[in-house]
């Protein structure tokens, strides 16, 4: 229902991909925030500019090197997820998994990276529902249906105008009688519209 694919490995490679934006842009936020991580960066970026003797470059390697950083975190904060973890949604020093220094071999989720405190890839996955639209939900969820059942949703009724008459004889006035003749039955008639259209 999120991505709208016909395969299932394209769903998820959908959903992934968003989750990784999602965790990159939270994990960047903390970074800018954190001045021990912002430190790190710093004291590499100047290494990096000094071997290329441009160092009015500084800024700028620092500010790529951040948002490498918070992309090596976010693989293995979606690898946590993928395998039953939780992630918090803003993060502590405490939660954070990857090193700067080591940044290909720190995004592989442990044992120990794995927190009992944050939201679950089913909790993310609610986050990601409520982004999208109830039209584009809607829709995608009726493509389900037809898929798994024999069930086509553009021949089926969502709107009706029913017109209809019912009678009743009275319970116990059908035995008091008026100058010979009884009460008889009541009639009664209405109409209704059903939609299931906004």
């Amino acid at each position: 229902m999120l991505a709208g694919k016909a395969e299932d490995q394209a769903n998820l490679k959908t959903v992934v991909r968003r989750l990784l934006l999602m965790r990159e842009a939270a994990n960047l936020a903390y970074l800018e925030t954190n001045s021990q991580k912002q430190q790190e960066a710093a004291a590499i970026a100047a290494l990096l500019v000094s071997v290329v003797g441009q160092p009015e470059l500084e800024p700028l390697v620092q500010q790529g090197l951040l948002a490498a950083w918070a992309y090596a975190e976010s693989v293995s904060d979606v690898r946590i997820l993928l395998e039953g973890g939780k992630v918090s949604l803003v993060k502590t020093s405490e939660q954070w998994h990857t090193d700067l220094g080591s940044l290909s071999s720190s995004v592989y989720a442990t044992e120990g990276d794995q927190q009992t405190t944050g939201l679950s890839y089913e909790n993310y996955l609610q986050i990601l529902m409520w982004m999208a639209s109830d039209e584009k939900l809607a829709v995608r969820a009726m493509d389900m249906i037809e898929k798994n059942t024999d069930v086509r949703m553009d021949q089926m009724v969502c709107r009706a105008e029913c017109a209809y008459v019912y009678e009743a004889s009275p319970l116990f006035w059908g035995y008091v009688t008026l100058g010979g003749d009884s009460l008889g039955t009541f009639r009664f008639q209405d109409e209704s519209d059903i939609s299931f259209m906004k």
